[in-house]
C-alpha cells in the first residue's frame, strides 16, 4: 500500500518528508499527474498538484511558479504584460519544487 500525502506548501513537504523518513519509507513526488515512477510497497507519495502558484515579474521579464503549476497559468499570468514562456508543454511545468523562468515579449 502506498500513503498519498496532498501538500499545498514548502512546510508541507518537508513534515511529509520528516515522516516518511522517520518511518523509514521510500519517498517520491508527483507534480501535476504526469509522474512515471513507480512505488514501492508503503512508499509515501507527495502529491504537490495544489502547489500551483505563479508569479510573474514583467521587469525582469521572469516568472516563479510552484511545483503543481501548469503551463497554461504562466500563459495566463504572463499574457496581459505581453510576455510568454520561452518553451512549454502541454501539461505541468517541470517538478521542481519552486524555480525562476525566463519570458520573452510576445510577437502576438
Amino acid at each position: 500500500m502506498v500513503g498519498v500525502v496532498g501538500v499545498v506548501g514548502e512546510q508541507d513537504v518537508a513534515a511529509a518528508e520528516r515522516m516518511a523518513v522517520a518511518q523509514g519509507r521510500a519517498v517520491s513526488v508527483m507534480a501535476t499527474g504526469h509522474s512515471s515512477s513507480v512505488l514501492a510497497d508503503g512508499a509515501v507519495l507527495i502529491n504537490t498538484g495544489r502547489m500551483n502558484g505563479v508569479e510573474v515579474n514583467p521587469r525582469t521579464r521572469s516568472a516563479w511558479a510552484e511545483a503543481g503549476a501548469r503551463w497554461r497559468q504562466v500563459v495566463e499570468r504572463a499574457a496581459p504584460h505581453g510576455l510568454a514562456p520561452l518553451a512549454c508543454r502541454p501539461a505541468g511545468v517541470p517538478s521542481f519544487l519552486w524555480f525562476r523562468m525566463m519570458l520573452m515579449a510576445s510577437a502576438l
